[in-house]
Parts: structure tokens; sequence; C-alpha cells
């Protein structure tokens, strides 16, 4: 079961799926030629794509496989700063929901697991990507808490191979 597979940040993975390779005329005559062959981005109207609906999964066993990670990544040194709600009031950060629409942190991430609130894998990793561009967003990339982010992140992504 390959539960996690294809979880990466929303909009990164290169549209991979609209990639389609250029014909070399010149090289598929000659043998010999190992020139790379360039790839063409297909592009698709809105009447073209079509939306596939996600899977739905059981909740007992999105929380089976979603809470060991979630509980690494909470005992992790680095995760501190996204262990709890961000309290602007006492972090002396009055402009933080200003920036910051959308607030997430891992305790928010937990109670919405138990509340099966998931019906997929990809809601909690959207979640936990906004954890991230939230943190991203408002701190410096000099800060610890940007530099902490970072670290969990690069933490999740082997938990996630290895889950």
């Amino acid at each position: 079961l390959k539960f996690f597979s294809h979880l990466a940040k929303p909009g990164t993975s290169a549209a991979a799926d609209n990639v389609k390779p250029l014909r070399n005329e010149a090289a598929s005559s000659s043998a010999a030629s190992t020139k790379p062959v360039k790839a063409e981005v297909k592009e698709e109207s809105v009447e073209e794509k079509k939306e596939v609906p996600e899977k739905e999964f059981d909740v007992e066993e999105l929380k089976s496989h979603l809470k060991p990670v979630l509980e690494k990544m909470i005992e992790l040194d680095e995760s501190l700063p996204f262990r709890v709600p961000v309290d602007p009031v006492t972090l002396r950060i009055p402009d933080y929901f200003q920036i910051v629409k959308e607030p997430m942190d891992l305790s928010t991430l937990s109670k919405n697991l138990e509340a099966g609130l998931y019906t997929n894998p990809r809601q909690f990793c959207d979640h936990m990507w906004l954890m991230f561009d939230n943190a991203w967003l408002y701190n410096k990339k000099s800060s610890k808490v940007y530099k902490y982010c970072t670290k969990v992140i690069i933490v999740l992504f082997l938990l996630l191979k290895f889950y």
C-alpha cells in the first residue's frame, strides 16, 4: 500500500502529467545521437480539465497512517513553534493575523485528525503545507522559526516515505 504516494506540495509537481516529449526528427534517423529531448508542456483549457474526485478513505485507516507521522513531527525539537496556535499577544507580533489569513499548527492538525475531518491524506498534507507556508510567509529567512520549518519539512518527507 503506497498510502502517501504523490503527496508533494500542491503546484510543485511540475505538471508531470501534462508533459509530452517533442520528437527530434534528426535524432530519430540517427542511432548515434544522444542529445537530450526537450519537453513541451501541454496546455489544457478549462473545458478539457476534468476534476477527478479524490478517493475517500476510512477515517480509522487514515488515523492509523497519519497519527504516527504527526506524533513523530511533534516529538521533534524543531517543531516547538508549530505545536500550538500562534498567540500574537504573547509573542508580541500584533500584525500576525493581518499577514497570515489561515493559521495552522500541529495541535489543530491532531484535533482535525481525531475528529475525522480528513477524508483523504491529501487534506492532511494540505494543512501541513499551510502551516509551513504560514511560517515562511511571516518569518524572515534568518529567523529560527523559518529554519526550524525547513528542518521539520525534511523530516516530514522522510516520514512520508517510511510510512
